[in-house]
């Protein structure tokens, strides 16, 4: 499963269920829980409703699904994220921060903080990116015991 050693998420596991299936029952998923959005046949973005630290409801806390069949009753699910785009413009001002010391005798302080403030934004979003994850496996692991009646 999911862990904190790596700098992104990613999750595989498998599921006993058709992949075409799965897809139909994950893209019919819309609630309190997470918002799913389609990329391809077995490709999903999934958005969590609330996300803190991010930059407005643009970039809300999200991971991507994907589906591979491994047979025609058992899918493998990858889900993974990306480097967001926050981690972008903390590396910017550092490096801005960071050249502009050298000419203008700027203080280490400053430059001190903007990797504390790195790590303190990753722990922050990979907590939260992992609880979105923890919300999408357990709604998949469940699908199994449902039939097609209940994805209406």
């Amino acid at each position: 499963m999911g862990n904190y050693n790596s700098f992104l998420l990613k999750r595989d596991f498998e599921v006993p269920m058709n992949a075409d299936f799965l897809s139909k029952i994950l893209f019919s998923k819309n609630d309190s829980d997470f918002k799913v959005s389609y990329i391809d046949k077995y490709q999903f973005k999934v958005f969590a409703y609330t996300s803190l630290g991010t930059l407005g409801p643009f970039s809300r806390i999200k991971v991507y699904v994907i589906f591979k069949a491994i047979d025609s009753l058992k899918t493998s699910v990858t889900i993974k994220t990306k480097l967001r785009i926050e981690f972008y413009f903390i590396t910017l001002i550092f490096l801005l921060l960071l050249a502009m010391g050298y000419p203008f005798n700027i203080s280490i302080w400053p430059l001190l903080f903007l990797p504390i403030t790195y790590i303190w934004f990753w722990f922050v979003y990979r907590a939260q990116e992992n609880e979105l994850a923890d919300d999408v496996t357990a709604f998949l692991v469940k699908q199994p015991r449902m039939g097609w009646s209940e994805l209406k």
